[in-house]
């Protein structure tokens, strides 16, 4: 990473793989990609790692709705800041609509990533470090999130239009340097105990 960013810390997540013939390798690098409502991690290789379908959702917008509900950085952050201000009421739940990027009522950490990493917030480095495939044919990859922060945060620089989602997000980092070396150092092709 260039020198004008600091690792500060790591996270993991859990990502599905759209297409199980398809596979990586643990170590294989990936990075953030946006592409309209589509949000998740595609490997060197092309491999898409996709964040976990949320199983209660609505179904999809219709096509001509697709443009409108397509996440961009903007509509991201709005989302998560109207979510944050407000305690939506019983009767306000009954209108709730689906906001992309919301899982259960919470943003999903792939599209904080995102969403922070396209006003250059934060920079990444991604590399799976685990493969499960389940007994349904589902196939999960872990992946492990190296997060940097620019030099001038030490010196006083704030998240600009974007604090409250840089705090969700930092929520789930983590900065215990042995975990994160035994994850990368871990031979995952060993047997389970």
């Amino acid at each position: 990473m260039e020198s004008d960013h600091k690792l500060c810390g790591f996270l993991q997540v859990v990502l599905s793989v759209p297409s199980p013939t398809q596979t990586l390798t643990p170590g294989a690098s990936c990075s953030l990609f946006s592409d309209g409502p589509n949000v998740g991690f595609r490997s060197d290789e092309g491999v898409l790692l996709l964040p976990l379908p949320d199983r209660t959702a609505a179904p999809p917008p219709a096509t001509e709705d697709a443009a409108a509900a397509t996440p961009t950085p903007e509509r991201t952050i709005a989302a998560f800041e109207n979510a944050v201000a407000t305690l939506p009421s019983l009767a306000s739940k009954r209108r709730r609509r689906k906001v992309a990027g919301l899982v259960n009522g919470s943003m999903s950490v792939v599209h904080q990533l995102q969403a922070l990493t396209a006003y250059k917030c934060v920079k990444i480095d991604a590399r799976v470090v685990r493969i499960s495939a389940r007994g349904d044919g589902e196939v999960r990859e872990v992946v492990l999130i190296d997060l940097y922060l620019p030099i001038a945060v030490w010196s006083g620089w704030q998240f600009p239009r974007s604090g409250a989602l840089a705090a969700s997000l930092f929520k789930h980092a983590s900065c215990n340097w042995e975990v994160r070396i035994s994850l990368l150092t871990f031979d995952w092709k060993a047997k389970d105990f």
